[in-house]
């Protein structure tokens, strides 16, 4: 078992469950517990709807609250009414990419519009300037 420094624990949180909430670290134990959470709210986007099926899908399955969408402005319009959520959203989509969309989220959070929002753009871009500017959004 590999264990992370005591003040890590509390970002390990939300690190997934079974149906019944979210696993958690606690400090005293140092182990994975189930806690009384609700699911947790991941938003995924991509236009490949073969994709988008396969991981609502197995993120249901793992517990989670899965709203799946095949483009970006729905996804945006339903994120500042989840609180703080995990957006996993395909970089290249007709419209508004992802990249766009990680923006907007940004731009809201920036206006305190919305509370806190996790992002990952899935990607098959891999030159050093278009990685630079995925973390830049």
């Amino acid at each position: 078992m590999v264990r992370a420094p005591r003040r890590q624990y509390a970002a390990l949180h939300a690190a997934g469950a079974g149906r019944g909430g979210a696993r958690r670290v606690t400090a005293q134990s140092g182990r994975c517990e189930m806690a009384d959470a609700p699911a947790e709210h991941i938003v995924v986007v991509d236009d490949d709807t073969a994709l988008l099926a396969l991981l609502k899908r197995q993120l249901q399955r793992a517990g989670f609250e899965v709203h799946a969408f095949d483009s970006g402005p729905p996804a945006l319009e339903i994120v500042p009414g989840l609180g703080s959520c995990l957006v996993v959203a395909d970089w290249n989509m007709p419209g508004m990419d992802g990249l766009q969309l990680c923006r907007a989220v940004r731009e809201l959070e920036a206006m305190q519009a919305i509370h806190q929002v996790y992002f990952i753009l899935l990607t098959a871009h891999d030159r050093k300037e278009q990685i630079i500017e995925g973390l830049a959004a």
